[in-house]
């Protein structure tokens, strides 16, 4: 440390580094049962530890025992650590020693709504293009379809859209583009559909605990 730090071996830099790494080695010997023991110990013995460091008095060079910041370095570190530990364990335990609610999330059957627009605009589009339905049927037919299952935000702009339609290519294009809408408006219905669902059946937490819609008698 002493090279790879450049420092001077009394440096309260160094003690700092030095103290840390005794830290991290202590607290990673504690086992989960030994923790609450630990942090006693940590607590009460490193109130009064000292730490040699160099100082120079009338002109004299000699080792002294004084406080120095490497104590709260190390009681810091260590304290902090072993106290998080202590609450992971403690939480750990009361879960272990609580009620078990046994039991298995039941089968939900989602009924999926909001398709049925995406088949309606391909109907129309492949009843155009194998000349089922006239150039003037199908354009009437888009505007009826976007007033009524395209959602507000785009509607206008859709219209719009057909109202400038001239040509069969111009049509086929705006039928594209409406079913574009379509899929992006049905995808984003069935997500939520799907999200509410799950929502309905995923186990919660409350207090640390999990809970939701389980069947107790199951094992």
């Amino acid at each position: 440390i002493k090279k790879e730090l450049g420092l001077h071996p009394y440096s309260k830099k160094l003690q700092q580094e030095v103290a840390t790494l005794e830290a991290q080695r202590d607290v990673a010997g504690a086992t989960p049962e030994e923790v609450g023991t630990a942090l006693d110990a940590v607590s009460n013995e490193l109130r009064y530890r000292e730490l040699p460091t160099k100082t120079r008095r009338l002109g004299k060079s000699r080792m002294d025992w004084v406080r120095h910041p490497a104590v709260s370095a190390y009681r810091t570190y260590t304290i902090a650590q072993l106290e998080e530990m202590e609450r992971v364990y403690s939480e750990t335990l009361a879960l272990a020693e609580a009620k078990t609610i046994t039991g298995e999330i039941p089968e939900v059957e989602v009924t999926v709504e909001g398709l049925e627009p995406v088949k309606n605009i391909r109907r129309i589009d492949t009843r155009f293009r194998e000349k089922q339905a006239t150039y003037a049927q199908t354009k009437k037919q888009l505007v009826d379809y976007v007033n009524e299952h395209l959602p507000k935000e785009v509607r206008g702009k859709m219209l719009a859209s057909v109202k400038n339609v001239k040509t069969e290519l111009d049509l086929t294009k705006a039928i594209a583009q409406a079913d574009k809408y379509a899929e992006q408006y049905a995808q984003k219905t069935i997500t939520t559909q799907i999200t509410s669902e799950l929502k309905k059946i995923t186990p919660r937490k409350a207090a640390g605990y999990r809970y939701g819609r389980f069947t107790p008698e199951t094992q």
